[in-house]
């Protein structure tokens, strides 16, 4: 069996662990971490991805970083968030992988004007619309899935509740296809009554949405997600860098 910690970034394995640190008392709120330096020679990483793994104990609220005085613990635990970062089709597998789906149920539906705008296919077209909460390696719920799959696609669906990666993994290995974008929209909304229910949510909520659809070479939609996370617990980081 593969172990899942091998397959994240050296930085989350370093943010992972120095989290579990902190919440152990070998950092203790109110101590200092070990240099840059201490640390890159602990793990025999570059600065660079020291430095990304700190940032996200900064952003998580567990670490204030001074100039000249280092990274102070100022929290054992902060407010969970789920942090939006995918930049590429290969992130968001790795995602689809150290995540767990916990299925709500599937079955065939006729999708209407609205929802078939977003598909990318005519009003009263057949899906396998596919229902779940993602939850994190410690079983929290993360947010709430809806997966719309191609009906060309449909024979999948006995194999979802075993599968442990994403969707399109095994439709690529059934059917011959391959994803060759993903196209994200992330908007603001309240939560649908039922989305809101299994979450535990009122009614009246807010959520961040993000829809990824993913295509074929040909443009042809394989599959659509909404995913829908509580606004609170959402932030989206993007990376920008000068080009000349």
């Amino acid at each position: 069996m593969t172990d899942t910690n091998t397959l994240k970034p050296k930085y989350i394995q370093v943010f992972d662990d120095l989290l579990e640190r902190i919440s152990n008392g070998v950092f203790p709120v109110g101590s200092t971490l070990p240099t840059e330096k201490e640390l890159c020679a602990e793990f025999g990483i570059s600065r660079y991805t020291v430095r990304e793994a700190l940032r996200r104990l900064a952003e998580r609220g567990i670490v204030e970083r001074r100039q000249g005085s280092g990274s102070q613990v100022v929290a054992e635990n902060g407010p969970q968030v789920y942090s939006h970062r995918m930049q590429s089709i290969s992130e968001l597998h790795q995602y689809a992988t150290l995540t767990k789906l916990d299925y709500i149920d599937s079955k065939m539906v006729i999708v209407d004007d609205e929802i078939a705008q977003i598909l990318g296919r005519p009003s009263g077209s057949k899906w396998l619309q596919v229902d779940a909460l993602r939850r994190n390696p410690q079983g929290r719920a993360l947010n709430y899935t809806r997966i719309y799959i191609n009906e060309a696609f449909r024979k999948i669906e006995p194999e979802l509740h075993d599968l442990s990666g994403p969707h399109y993994d095994l439709i690529e290995a059934r059917f011959g296809v391959s994803v060759s974008e993903a196209v994200q929209t992330i908007s603001a909304e309240v939560f649908p009554e039922d989305v809101a229910k299994a979450l535990g949510r009122s009614e009246k909520s807010w959520s961040v949405l993000a829809i990824r659809r993913y295509l074929a070479l040909d443009d042809m939609p394989i599959q659509t997600s909404f995913n829908w996370t509580p606004a609170e617990e959402f932030s989206y980081v993007m990376h920008l860098k000068r080009d000349d």
